[in-house]
């Protein structure tokens, strides 16, 4: 089996033990006490380990006992609480063992000191579940009247549509739900029937002029777009204004250009040579 060490660090001018431990290389585990890296935690074990190399003494590591694999935590424990019944001021962060944290007497002596007499500021004090009384409700109320958000922070006609569809979708950090009240998620049998008659009316008239439904030019425009303009869109890597057109599901047109108007200007003019009449085009 192998020999477990329960060791006890020292300073090397008091004498005095200030952590008790468990390892199986005394050497190594001393090495890793002093560490740089390992100091740089905040522990009270390394607070104290810091104050005996700034004196210029030395840490000293003793063997208190030699254990094996199962009685190692018992005695761990057993050292610990024989010291600290000795008055000495062990900077374990544990009672030993089973790795259980506590806090030393002394400790909370200290902590309760330093807190004696604070107030606690006022977002402290106002705690969860806090309840505004009706005079604050007035003046919250007051103090919004009037207020207008900007017209990146709105959600626009096309997200509502979007959601009375039953699609998911994401309110963005500073977007105002104005839409409270319509229905968010899945859609009722009146909606999902209306949705598809007006799909049969539709499908009916394209049959009759023998048009594919495919190559139909919708020219929609998304809620979140970087243009006001049909077929019109910010690329960030080139730095310039793109124009694309899609047509059955394929990129049939796409060109970059300077001016956002230039763009606008060029998808007008390659969609009415590619639709025609049926062509949805800009308003400029």
């Amino acid at each position: 089996m192998k020999i477990i060490y329960i060791y006890g660090l020292v300073d090397s001018v008091t004498k005095q033990i200030r952590y008790i431990g468990k390892t199986l290389h005394l050497r190594q585990r001393l090495r890793e006490h002093l560490n740089k890296y390992s100091l740089k935690k905040e522990t009270y074990k390394n607070h104290w380990i810091k104050q005996v190399l700034s004196k210029n003494a030395n840490l000293e590591i003793i063997v208190l006992e030699e254990c094996n694999e199962n009685n190692w935590a018992a005695r761990e424990s057993y050292w610990i609480e024989h010291y600290n019944s000795l008055g000495n001021k062990l900077t374990n962060g544990t009672s030993g063992g089973d790795g259980q944290y506590f806090i030393y007497k002394f400790v909370k002596e200290k902590v309760s000191k330093a807190l004696k007499g604070r107030h606690l500021s006022f977002k402290t004090e106002f705690k969860k579940g806090h309840v505004h009384s009706n005079e604050v409700i007035t003046k919250i109320k007051l103090a919004n009247k009037g207020k207008h958000y900007s017209p990146s922070t709105e959600i626009t006609k096309d997200s509502i549509e979007f959601l009375e569809l039953g699609k998911p979708f994401r309110f963005k950090k500073g977007m105002t739900p104005w839409c409270k009240g319509k229905k968010i998620g899945p859609i009722s049998k009146e909606q999902k029937q209306k949705q598809s008659i007006s799909a049969k009316k539709t499908w009916k008239i394209f049959k009759e002029n023998g048009i594919n439904p495919n190559e139909v030019h919708r020219g929609i425009k998304r809620f979140n777009a970087t243009s006001p303009y049909i077929g019109v869109s910010w690329d960030k890597f080139k730095k310039k204004w793109r124009v694309t057109i899609t047509l059955n599901s394929k990129l049939v047109f796409q060109k970059r250009f300077d001016t956002e108007l230039e763009a606008a200007l060029a998808y007008n003019k390659k969609a009415i040579e590619l639709f025609g009449i049926n062509a949805k085009v800009n308003n400029i």
